[in-house]
């Protein structure tokens, strides 16, 4: 790989991350939810700028393989991978690999479920073991990028009260008592 590709691949990621930051930011603002509408708005703009870049390179020929390359890998490596996701599910389908292509879908959201839990569940007993490390890393007047993200209730399933005013926070980047509904996320 050429360094001029590279220098292409790391502009287009840094546009495509610039791009999921300030569509996920605008989404959050105007639509304050419980529900990621942020998130869902990179995802599916993702998989639909894919689509079109894809068909646009393969089918059509009207942008070149070095175009899609950029576009495809850089910007939307970026900005969303679950447009690959979604794409390479789709080319499984077209492919007449129905069970592989619930397989990939259903596997990776239950494998990716079980990875952030398993992760939660490690940076909790890591977090106990060394002790408040994010007063310097992740604090307003630390190094941060703006303050933290919302503390959620605590899940159903956890066995975690939420009859309480409020609660101690479980996050580490959150160092106040948050409260028990999630009525407004701002």
């Amino acid at each position: 790989m050429t360094l001029m590709k590279l220098a292409c691949l790391g502009l287009a990621g840094a546009a495509g991350t610039l791009a999921r930051f300030g569509i996920s930011e605008l989404v959050k603002r105007n639509f304050v939810s419980i529900l990621p509408w942020g998130t869902w708005a990179v995802n599916i703009a993702g998989c639909f700028f894919f689509g079109l870049v894809w068909v646009l390179a393969e089918e059509r020929e009207l942008v070149s393989p070095a175009f899609r390359f950029v576009a495809l890998v850089g910007f939307m490596g970026a900005f969303t991978t679950f447009s690959t996701y979604m794409f390479e599910s789709v080319d499984l389908l077209r492919a007449g690999a129905l069970i592989h292509a619930l397989a990939n879908v259903f596997g990776q959201n239950l494998v990716g479920l079980t990875a952030v839990l398993a992760g939660m569940a490690l940076a909790a007993v890591t977090a106990r073991a060394v002790g408040p490390l994010h007063a310097a890393f992740l604090s307003d007047s630390g190094p941060g990028f703006g303050p933290p993200p919302p503390a959620f209730p605590a899940a159903p399933f956890s066995g975690a009260s939420n009859t309480a005013a409020t609660e101690p926070s479980p996050t580490p980047w959150s160092s106040g008592p948050r409260p028990a509904r999630c009525a407004t996320l701002k």
